[in-house]
């Protein structure tokens, strides 16, 4: 079958000759490279048919199946922005609205200095910056955040002074700069005093174990009681002994022992005593051997009565003198008799 146009085209474009002429020749030449797909002219295409059955307009074009194509608009919400959705006056332009503290959008993160500092509404804080800037949670800390600050607390905390501090002390019934206590308070640690102390009370207390220092200027102990003095021997003890007195009061002050006393004896069983008379009983153990004690009178003892003592231990040693330019002798349980009478004081190192 003999395709029109080329039989067309045969027509006119050969010479009288019925040869091809050069314009009949390049006609021919086009049509095969057209069929061939080498030449100017699109072959068919089923997604080129689809495109092509859009129709006019303008926007974007969305490829929804193989030979299927569909116009399309970008659109966004809050915080999103889009400028040129349709993409005809241009590219389509995307932007986030800035986040703040009443919208949602983007933010930039807020550095540790700008977390502590506390000012900025825009920048977002981070775990590190948070950590930074606040104390972490703390059962003791919520707790105390819910004490109720006395008057005068915010005042003393701004200006810490002796007269800001009288306005917090609930039992403070001074006046002026001064604080007078209504009651005795404890004051832990050390105290610095710059000028005399006045003990408007007129006491202190130390506590009933020494908190001992080695400090050469620190006060650590104040003690007063009372002791019982006795008679006793170094070897074997009296039978039996009786007394219708034993008296005697100390005072400590620091390492220093004061002691008065007083024995009269109303009874005597010597039997198999033996050994060296002392007084016995002391508060506290003397350190070392001393020599400090007092006989302010002495009565019914034998011809060698005591005149002088030794401290060793919680003992006094008592001493006699055999004659008047003789040295000291001590003095054994021959000298006691049972009506034998002494009022002594002591003051020794413990």
């Amino acid at each position: 079958m003999t395709n029109p146009a080329l039989v067309s085209a045969r027509v006119v474009f050969v010479d009288d000759n019925g040869r091809l002429t050069q314009d009949g020749l390049q006609i021919l030449n086009r049509i095969n490279e057209a069929v061939s797909g080498g030449g100017p002219f699109q072959p068919l295409n089923i997604v080129l048919t689809g495109l092509a059955g859009m129709g006019p307009g303008t926007g974007l074009v969305a490829q929804t199946a193989v030979a299927s194509f569909a116009k399309r608009t970008m659109t966004a919400t809050v915080p999103l922005q889009i400028a040129n959705g349709g993409g005809v006056a241009g590219a389509p332009a995307l932007s986030v609205d800035a986040a703040t503290d009443t919208a949602s959008g983007v933010g930039e993160l807020a550095t540790s200095a700008e977390t502590i500092t506390g000012t900025d509404t825009t920048r977002a804080v981070t775990p590190a910056g948070a950590a930074a800037a606040y104390q972490p949670l703390d059962a003791d800390l919520t707790s105390w955040a819910g004490v109720t600050r006395a008057a005068g607390f915010d005042t003393f905390t701004a200006t810490p002074s002796s007269a800001n501090l009288k306005t917090l002390v609930t039992d403070e019934t001074g006046s002026g700069g001064a604080l007078v206590f209504a009651t005795g308070p404890t004051l832990n640690g050390p105290i610095v005093q710059t000028n005399a102390i006045d003990l408007q009370v007129g006491q202190i207390t130390f506590p009933a174990v020494q908190n001992a220092s080695a400090d050469a200027h620190t006060l650590d102990d104040y003690e007063e009681g009372t002791w019982t003095p006795a008679f006793t021997l170094t070897t074997t003890q009296f039978d039996a002994i009786g007394y219708s007195v034993q008296e005697g009061d100390y005072e400590k002050n620091g390492r220093t022992v004061r002691v008065t006393g007083h024995i009269t004896v109303n009874s005597l069983t010597v039997g198999a005593a033996a050994g060296n008379l002392q007084i016995s009983g002391l508060p506290f153990a003397a350190a070392g051997v001393q020599a400090s004690i007092y006989i302010g009178f002495i009565a019914n003892f034998t011809a060698n009565t005591p005149i002088s003592g030794l401290h060793t231990g919680t003992s006094i040693n008592l001493y006699h003198r055999t004659a008047i330019t003789g040295g000291s002798v001590v003095s054994t349980f021959t000298v006691v008799s049972a009506t034998s009478n002494i009022y002594f004081s002591s003051t020794y190192h413990v």
